[in-house]
């Protein structure tokens, strides 16, 4: 193969491949919006990789020499494909199950690609330095924000653990993208060759280091832990730590576990740049933890009820949470899911465990292809490691140090994926972008050809050139499309909400209603045009669109809403049915609890409905609406002493309350936002209190009327 200057592209399309990859390994992590961080980065990885997916066909079809490989890998990432869309057969809501399907086969896509232009070391280098950058930066952001300022907004925050966010949205989500390739950028360290070059990287990983005890992530140091103890046994097993490559870069390696040890050791006690609480105190909570009804418990057991309904197949590839409040409905129900009753869980969008969820999701079928990936990932890379470290030159001359320094990098690769399964035990990085990204790469470079050393590429004929390139094409251009309307659609959706928390019902209404024209599956936007709908009292349309919300963006408040809007239809029987799944799955909630009771009064089950209402007044003496309604109905039954006492203590507490927000509004340099809101509260307070005097007033004639003469 004919090869150019430097990385050694022959053509002009493969320099344009090689830049597209290092955008999108470089732009990924860092593409962020101040309204979201996860959905710029789908939009981000649909659209990039669909461009690159373009360029490639292009060069399929004008470089009669361009080469394609295809590892084994790939073959069973089409097999998870064929699991995945088997298990669509159970999806809730099929428009859902695609989406996710379309992130898989453009990951998987983007895989074929890195494998097919990491042909040489260096490349990978470029490649590894391109997320390494990103990672750099991402962690100085995170730094900032735990320090007190937000770039940004560029406005002061709370300093500490809780502000770390910086381009992820969440600290886990950003110490695991740090994590994952953390051992594997020592490669970076070690093949720089020169000091100008290794100080920098010296520098960056101290600095993502810091990050990573800052957010002080338990489920990372796992993770980390189990891929440094990997190396250190492999590098033992194979005797790679007398390399040349290794004795050169001693000092380099020794300063960087020093200054690991050093910034380790800043959150071994209490001091001012420790805003996160010792190393011992977040083990000692995270063993406590797991010792009782562990929130993430209460997530496995409603997966092992998916699981335990769809053994085979699953229950549909994404469907996890547009199930999961059905499932943990169910699981309350049990006996062991009354011991997670008092653990209040709205709704889980994953099962932090991409293991269980996975296995929920594509059954027994998609878990045994997963396996049979995990278990080809490190039998073939273990094999090869100890194979390239005993290859032998030409002759027989000892061992090679090339081969050893390959079986080295192989060795740090592995330890990066096994930084990853660590901690998806506890987390869902694979449904996170950036998370999801660094496997990738991992993959890609561990099926490298210059690590792997292929005996043979394929290079297709032009018939086959042809139809590959075309149905790349065609992919790529139908997601590009597709991605670019639910990025519309996503426009109006949002500033429909910001319409809405403001106020303006109408023109809120109009956006979210034009969002439903382009967005392929809406979500978010039918909760909100459905409570619109709700309030303007347009009940029919409320729960048609509501229905839709609950098969595609499931909500406790989404059921509570179709119960208020049954309600407005009369539809009595079927208000009780939905407050009564909406007190199963949330039994704490006492708003919900009060709708629940007051169905039941209209209903005819008043005795029900009133040992409800003693229940709320039991748990909150300040819940004044429940005091109300019970005073209602006792006089409403011919008791108008027990109703005027009911009153009587509603005032109070609607009175107390007053105060106390009264008292917030008082308060110096209060945000318009928040005084608005305060405002907004008290003078509906004002009407409820002139409500409950009324009714006491009307009480108090009734009985101090005077009994009529015979």
């Amino acid at each position: 193969m004919a090869e150019a200057r430097g990385i050694g592209w022959a053509t002009p399309l493969r320099r344009a491949r090689l830049g597209l990859v290092i955008f999108i390994l470089f732009g990924l992590p860092l593409v962020m919006s101040p309204l979201s961080q996860q959905y710029p980065k789908l939009i981000f990885a649909f659209v990039s990789v669909s461009l690159l997916l373009l360029v490639w066909a292009a060069e399929l079809l004008l470089d009669k020499g361009a080469a394609l490989h295809v590892p084994v890998a790939f073959w069973l990432g089409l097999l998870l494909l064929e699991a995945a869309l088997i298990s669509l057969a159970n999806s809730e809501n099929l428009r859902v199950g695609l989406e996710s399907l379309g992130l898989v086969i453009v990951f998987l896509l983007l895989y074929l690609v890195l494998v097919n232009t990491v042909r040489q070391e260096r490349t990978a280098l470029v490649l590894l330095g391109s997320v390494f950058a990103a990672a750099v930066l991402a962690s100085l952001y995170g730094i900032v924000q735990y320090c007190g300022f937000d770039l940004v907004i560029r406005q002061r925050v709370r300093p500490g653990i809780g502000s770390i966010i910086s381009t992820m949205g969440n600290k886990n989500y950003l110490g695991g993208f740090l994590a994952y390739l953390y051992i594997p950028y020592g490669l970076l360290l070690l093949r720089a060759p020169r000091r100008w070059q290794k100080l920098p990287i010296l520098l960056g990983m101290a600095l993502i280091w810091y990050a990573i005890m800052a957010i002080a992530s338990r489920a990372v140091w796992i993770g980390l832990a189990i891929g440094a103890i990997f190396l250190l046994a492999g590098a033992l097993r194979l005797k790679l730590l007398r390399l040349e490559l290794v004795r050169r870069s001693w000092r380099w390696i020794v300063g960087l576990i020093g200054l690991m040890a050093v910034i380790t050791a800043l959150f071994l006690f209490p001091n001012p740049l420790n805003l996160s609480g010792t190393i011992f105190g977040r083990v000692a909570t995270g063993v406590e933890a797991l010792a009782g009804p562990y929130v993430r418990y209460y997530d496995w057991w409603v997966t092992w009820e998916m699981i335990k309904a769809h053994p085979i197949i699953g229950i549909g590839l994404g469907d996890f949470k547009l199930e999961f409040l059905d499932y943990k409905a169910a699981f309350l129900e049990t006996p062991r899911g009354a011991r997670y009753k008092d653990i209040y869980i709205a709704q889980a969008l994953q099962a932090h465990n991409d293991y269980l969820q996975m296995w929920a999701e594509l059954g027994t079928l998609g878990a045994v292809v997963i396996g049979a990936l995990i278990f080809l990932v490190f039998f073939s890379g273990w094999r090869r490691a100890r194979g390239l470290s005993r290859s032998l030159p030409p002759k027989g001359k000892g061992q090679t140090e090339e081969g050893k320094e390959r079986a080295l990098t192989i060795l740090l690769l592995l330890a990066g994926v096994l930084a990853f399964m660590g901690d998806a035990f506890f987390s869902f990085p694979l449904h996170l972008p950036a998370s999801a990204l660094c496997l990738i790469v991992l993959l890609a470079l561990l099926d490298a050809g210059y690590l792997q050393g292929w005996a043979q590429e394929g290079r297709p004929q032009r018939y086959s050139r042809w139809a590959l390139a075309l149905c790349t094409a065609v992919l790529a251009l139908t997601v590009i499309v597709f991605a670019a309307g639910d990025f519309i659609g996503d426009l109006y959706a949002t500033r429909g909400k910001s319409l809405y928390e403001r106020g303006d019902a109408a023109s809120a209404k109009e956006y979210l209603e034009k969002s439903l024209e382009w967005d392929f599956a809406p979500k978010e936007a039918l909760s909100y045009l459905g409570l619109i709908y709700t309030k303007e009292g347009e009940y029919r349309r409320a729960r048609e669109v509501l229905e839709r919300s609950w098969a595609s963006y499931p909500r406790v408040t989404t059921l509570f809403n179709l119960g208020i809007a049954a309600l407005g239809l009369r539809d009595l029987e079927e208000a009780t049915r939905y407050l009564d799944l909406v007190t199963k799955i949330d039994p704490t909630d006492l708003d919900y609890l009060y709708q629940k009771a007051e169905i039941y009064l209209l209903t005819g089950r008043a005795e029900e409905g009133v040992e409800i209402l003693e229940a709320i007044i039991a748990k909150d003496s300040s819940y004044y609406r429940a005091m109300t309604r019970l005073g209602k109905h006792l006089a409403e039954n011919g008791k108008p002493d027990e109703a005027r006492a009911q009153y009587e203590r509603a005032l109070v507490a609607v009175k107390r309350k007053a105060e106390g927000l009264l008292e917030q509004l008082r308060r110096p340099l209060l945000e318009k936002s928040e005084y608005d809101r305060l405002k907004a509260e008290v003078d509906k307070l004002t009407r409820d209190k002139e409500a409950i005097e009324a009714a006491l007033q009307a009480l108090r004639g009734q009985t101090e009327a005077p009994a009529p003469s015979p």
